[in-house]
């Protein structure tokens, strides 16, 4: 039997095991419900990819504040990172469309393409804007190989094997994300700022080579079969594209400059972007569920190497270890709440005791930043964190339990893109939240005229402050302070309005 794009992974109980080969389209998993080594290789293929994102965007989370302060556009370092989150919301519904049409594979090496790009992009710009722009490009292409890898293990591996691989993969991610910082901050500090874009491109080939080599051809079949790959393409909203893209640039305008726009369509589309009668079909509440916890989580992990850095005087690279940290206690969690998943087939009381602790350490975190030992209280962020990898991993398996099938696809993408939205959040409102605090603080304890150059210097400089004399860096400093201790708040706020969702939702049955 021939291979084609419209060969099911999946064999259904009627179907005669054939044996294994390279023309072989035996599903991916054996006869006795385990998952297979050319399954393993090709989930092996994509964990590199995320391995490789995960590390480009926690150099830019730990450095970006570096990289502005050489254009002395600090206040728009964020936008390095929303830049980032932006094209990944963009581009990340489609990449669902791509691979019910034209297949895993295809998407999977669009996605490694446009990443290189963007990279590219970033390496060469002498812009602020252009560089924003080669970020949008990244994660665009990021944004395909995250949905591809997803994807795969749901369609490919045997479900009593899903909670365990999706662990591995937030682990791989985590790995990616702790390596990064410390090894971005030195790449930034003493190479500059473009090796830490270009440096990637050659691994980004590679991974690039493998996957066109190794990756599986065929794509789910799904219960609602497009007449020809052009039709599904032309079906696909592209005002909708439009308009979304436009409404997150409102969002985050709304967010940095208190700009409001609004409006309203009424169209009918064939293919949605997000199929929203997932929404009443109790599917929204996992997307506000990951809204919420990354809006919080990145808002303390945009901000807390400069907190360490600039309020407390720690060097960079030690503050940049505390996103791995971060990352750490996530992929820790991550990954025992897949064991857990994969022994006792339930995640939710878990899901809500980690809320509970995660509110908890936040809390303290808040009431710690005022004490004057910043490594020991900043180790708050382990039990901040790991929680939070064990509320992901139950709320993945639920999701896919309990969505229809013939629109997995699209639900999975819309899963990631509400994590990618509260990133987005999170990642401008942390900013926003120490801007204000600190401008608020420091109004009136300085002369009129040398408080609003400071202000105006230390908004575009993150080193601005070292360079003031010693008492007026006491005033600065504290003032920094009082801004920083309002992001755990947002932490807290944010996981504390999960609670009730992961409470009243019903547990997905995983066989």
């Amino acid at each position: 039997m021939s291979l084609s794009e419209r060969t099911r992974l999946l064999a259904s109980s009627g179907d005669e095991s054939e044996p294994t080969g390279p023309n072989s389209t035996e599903s991916p998993k054996d006869n006795t419900g385990s998952t297979n080594n050319s399954t393993r290789l090709a989930i092996f293929i994509a964990y590199l990819g995320a391995f490789l994102a995960s590390s480009d965007e926690s150099v830019v989370i730990a450095t970006y504040h570096v990289i502005a302060s050489e254009f002395h556009e600090l206040a728009k370092g964020p936008w390095l990172v929303t830049g980032y989150n932006l094209g990944y919301c963009i581009a990340l519904p489609i990449y669902g469309t791509l691979a019910d049409t034209w297949g895993r594979k295809l998407s999977m090496l669009i996605g490694y393409t446009i990443f290189g790009l963007g990279c590219l992009i970033s390496s060469i710009n002498s812009t602020m804007i252009g560089l924003i722009a080669g970020r949008i490009v990244s994660g665009a292409g990021v944004a395909g190989m995250a949905i591809t890898i997803s994807i795969i293990i749901t369609d490919l591996a045997a479900p009593r094997d899903v909670a365990l691989l999706r662990s591995y993969t937030n682990v791989v991610a985590m790995i990616g994300r702790g390596v990064g910082a410390p090894i971005g901050s030195i790449v930034v500090n003493s190479l500059g700022w473009r090796w830490a874009f270009a440096g990637r491109l050659p691994l980004i080939v590679l991974c690039l080579i493998l996957s066109r080599l190794y990756f599986p051809n065929q794509h789910k079949e799904t219960a609602e079969p497009q007449s020809s790959h052009g039709g599904s393409i032309k079906q696909l909203d592209y005002l909708g594209i439009a308009t979304f893209a436009t409404a997150i640039m409102a969002l985050l305008l709304a967010m940095t400059v208190a700009g409001q726009d609004g409006g309203k369509m009424s169209h009918i589309y064939l293919r949605p972007l997000v199929p929203l009668r997932l929404a009443t079909k109790g599917i929204g509440q996992y997307w506000l569920v990951e809204l919420g916890l990354f809006c919080g989580r990145t808002g303390l992990v945009a901000t807390i190497t400069q907190y360490l850095t600039q309020v407390k005087r720690v060097p960079e690279a030690t503050a940049s270890m505390f996103l791995v940290f971060c990352t750490m206690g996530l992929a820790v969690g991550s990954m025992a709440s897949g064991f857990a998943i994969q022994r006792t087939k339930r995640y939710k009381k878990r899901s809500i005791y980690a809320a509970v602790i995660s509110v908890i350490s936040s809390i303290l975190l808040f009431f710690s930043w005022h004490f004057d030992h910043p490594v020991a209280e900043s180790l708050l962020v382990i039990p901040m964190s790991t929680p939070i990898g064990i509320i992901i991993s139950g709320e993945f398996i639920g999701m896919s339990n309990r969505a229809p099938p013939e629109i997995l696809a699209s639900s999975i993408g819309a899963y990631y893109l509400s994590q990618q939205l509260g990133s987005i959040m999170g990642a401008a409102m942390g900013p926003l939240i120490v801007r204000a605090g600190f401008k608020y603080d420091i109004a009136g304890r300085l002369n009129e005229q040398v408080e609003t150059e400071i202000i105006r210097n230390v908004l575009r400089d993150a080193k601005y402050v070292n360079t003031l004399p010693e008492d007026i860096q006491r005033v600065v400093r504290s003032s920094l302070g009082y801004g920083y201790q309002f992001v755990p708040v947002l932490a807290t706020v944010t996981v504390a309005l999960c609670v009730p969702s992961l409470v009243l939702t019903r547990e997905q049955s995983v066989e």
